[in-house]
């Protein structure tokens, strides 16, 4: 069954921190909640929408002693612990695209269109699900994840690749495709992870999702 969790974005947005994350918890304990999600805000340099999607690790400001410190307070309460990631974006200031620029949908963050002022990683490419999948695994196993709520919040656009694949309707087909091998090995390294995935307003409501994540939220929220 779902667990009834609680999250942090609405609350909170970029503002979280480990104190107030941990308060919220114990809130959530007091009223019967069975977990706590933090929301956007919480890696790499994120202080608005305009940075850091791609930049998976904990922003040390915000949170000192690091997720994995906070997950296990928040463990001790019997609660969830759950996080929101965006792994299918990526910012054009971020440490990620510094590294890959080629990574991305479209030929450069400068000429795409965005949304949410992300583009799109290339996840036809073998070279991109491998650091996806290593990534989100990595963070899952050392910040002890139950809940993972991945986001995405832009439609496609832009459609080229340095794949040269040039029948963009098979592109489509194949991101879909690398999206699903992505999410399955991450379910099945993890199998009591709870992973919901998110449709950007409802911008994909994929079944096939279904196979890979235990719930679809229409929205963020």
């Amino acid at each position: 069954l779902r667990p009834l969790m609680l999250s942090t974005e609405s609350a909170l947005s970029y503002a979280v921190t480990e104190g107030r994350v941990l308060a919220m918890a114990k809130a959530a304990k007091s009223i019967g909640m069975e977990g706590i999600i933090i929301g956007d805000g919480w890696f790499g340099s994120r202080s608005s929408v305009k940075t850091s999607i791609g930049d998976w690790f904990p922003n040390t400001m915000k949170f000192p002693s690091g997720l994995f410190e906070l997950s296990q307070d928040i463990h001790r309460l019997g609660l969830l612990f759950g996080l929101w990631i965006e792994p299918e974006g990526i910012s054009g200031k971020s440490m990620l695209y510094k590294e890959h620029p080629d990574w991305i949908i479209g030929h450069s963050d400068a000429a795409n269109a965005k949304g949410s002022h992300e583009n799109l990683l290339d996840l036809t490419r073998s070279d991109v699900r491998a650091w996806l999948i290593d990534t989100i695994s990595s963070l899952i196993d050392r910040c002890r994840v139950d809940y993972l709520k991945w986001d995405i919040s832009r439609m496609s656009s832009d459609l080229f690749t340095h794949q040269g694949i040039e029948d963009y309707g098979m592109f489509m087909h194949k991101y879909i495709q690398g999206l699903y091998k992505v999410i399955g090995t991450i379910g099945r390294r993890f199998p009591s992870l709870y992973i919901e995935t998110s449709a950007a307003g409802g911008g994909r409501f994929d079944l096939g999702m279904m196979c890979y994540s235990a719930s679809i939220s229409i929205s963020d929220n």
